[in-house]
């Protein structure tokens, strides 16, 4: 099989089934054989978005096709999974695959019955706007695994539009590769936001607090980037400034209690980082740790 000419069905067309369906078709790497939402209007919409596909509203009025992607919400996969395969539509050698981060292709497993082979495929990409997907996706990586059938078909697939692929050692370790970067990603929103609710208390208005944090959260993102963590950590727990940190403590438990925990916890995390970059000596680092685990203890129920 031609991937550069497959048909596919793309059932879930949301943000990450319309964004990728898109790049396939503009790039010729896949035919959009129909797209499968919930309701007629919102499958109409991402096939017009698309530019391409049938818009369907249940799994029975899909035609066979040799690649299908479940692109619904993570809690839905397995029980699409299941309906689909109870629908007879699919053949031995079609190839099922989703882009779920924390689940396998073991919860496709329901389709062994049929022939057909599975896959996961999890780009690690933000498909909030899928208008600017299509112009940031290349050079994304994506975490393969799955049967070598179905990996064969869908790294050229994804290599067409750009991705990197790499696979993953085990399927056992999807959830805890996925938590990654949800810490990385996800986390790092609410980090901000949290740093915006301080400066919030300090009397900084939160859009002007955007516009003071955004130079320096992209250059520690580039010099993590270029020179890992242990070279691109700042500040006075690099410093062994034990002083500063206790400013810090008295003014979030009096300003902002419900973030002396965060803060602290983030700062335990961050003194091993400390001690390998040595800037700071033994003595300073170790003096840091008791003020940190004494806010974080006293703020235990």
């Amino acid at each position: 099989m031609d991937s550069t000419t497959a048909h596919i069905n793309i059932i879930g067309g949301g943000r990450l089934g319309r964004s990728l369906a898109k790049l396939w078709h503009s790039h010729n790497a896949a035919r959009i054989a129909a797209v499968c939402n919930r309701s007629l209007q919102s499958a109409t919409e991402a096939t017009t978005f698309i530019g391409a596909g049938q818009p369907c509203s249940a799994l029975e009025q899909l035609k066979p096709a040799p690649l299908w992607l479940i692109a619904t919400a993570d809690s839905d996969i397995e029980n699409t999974a299941q309906q689909l395969a109870e629908t007879g539509t699919l053949r031995r050698g079609d190839i099922v695959f989703h882009c779920s981060g924390s689940l396998s292709s073991k919860c496709l497993g329901t389709f062994e019955a049929t022939g057909a082979y599975t896959a996961s495929v999890h780009p690690i990409h933000s498909f909030a706007d899928p208008d600017k997907t299509q112009t940031s996706f290349a050079g994304t990586y994506c975490a393969i695994e799955g049967s070598q059938e179905a990996l064969d078909q869908l790294q050229p697939l994804f290599q067409t539009i750009g991705a990197i692929t790499f696979s993953l050692r085990s399927s056992e370790h999807k959830a805890l590769y996925h938590s990654a970067t949800v810490m990385a990603c996800n986390y790092l929103v609410t980090l901000q936001d949290c740093a915006l609710h301080l400066l919030q208390q300090a009397g900084i208005e939160r859009n002007q607090g955007l516009e003071l944090l955004a130079p320096i959260v992209r250059q520690t993102a580039d010099n993590v980037t270029r020179q890992d963590t242990t070279t691109a950590l700042t500040g006075p727990i690099a410093r062994g400034d034990s002083s500063t940190i206790a400013q810090h403590l008295q003014a979030i438990q009096q300003q902002a209690p419900d973030l002396l925990i965060l803060y602290s916890q983030l700062g335990l995390h961050t003194l091993p980082i400390a001690a390998q970059q040595g800037s700071a000596n033994s003595d300073q680092l170790r003096n840091i740790e008791k003020q940190l685990k004494a806010a974080t203890d006293n703020e235990k129920p």
